[in-house]
């Protein structure tokens, strides 16, 4: 998956809204809080600002930076007992892309191993087995839960599989790594730095 800066995935992986205390008064910024009747935004203010924003605002310690309840300690453990059983994309349709990027915020490495884990896990599997094994059959109602990064390994692992049906009928010339494997290797984090 593509991270780069004219990439349209990060762009809006980036737009999801956290959480964040201002540390400071916000000059002309009372808009950003409904409750708030000044102009200014007062010091200790809870609102919700994109991911861009906030980490540029926290790397200049103007606000705290602070993870959505749908990455809490308390979401992770229900993650991390059955994920199949989640509803990730209504929390956040870049859950994974958003999390990881929560991680190395706050350098969080529990949320980062949970990312890992739940990506990489039974998820993981059944999306991988229902990508390869769908053949004609309509997946609508499978699709519509996937969040982004799950719904690209599964149209990845698709058209691996029909690229394989069509190299055994000889004809596709020549096969190469898989799209799903290079996509699951680079959202788990296991590929080389630089490699896209």
């Amino acid at each position: 998956m593509d991270k780069g800066y004219f990439s349209v995935d990060a762009i809006l992986a980036a737009e999801d809204r956290v959480p964040v205390v201002f540390n400071t008064t916000a000059a002309s910024l009372g808009f950003l809080d409904p409750a708030c009747k000044e102009e200014d935004l007062p010091a200790r203010s809870r609102v919700e600002l994109p991911l861009w924003l906030a980490q540029s605002l926290e790397a200049k310690n103007m606000v705290r930076l602070e993870l959505p309840k749908h990455y809490s300690a308390r979401f992770r453990e229900d993650l991390l007992a059955g994920p199949e059983a989640v509803d990730i994309r209504d929390r956040s349709v870049f859950f994974y892309e958003t999390g990881t990027a929560l991680a190395r915020i706050k350098r969080d490495e529990h949320l980062q191993r949970t990312m890992r884990m739940v990506f990489s896990g039974q998820r993981f599997r059944d999306i991988l087995d229902a990508s390869l094994n769908s053949g004609g059959d309509d997946m609508t109602d499978f699709l519509k839960d996937l969040p982004h990064a799950e719904r690209i390994l599964f149209d990845s692992g698709f058209v691996g599989s029909r690229e394989y049906e069509a190299y055994k009928k000889g004809t596709h010339a020549q096969i190469g790594m898989a799209e799903v494997l290079k996509v699951s290797s680079a959202i788990s984090g296991g590929g080389k730095e630089g490699e896209k």
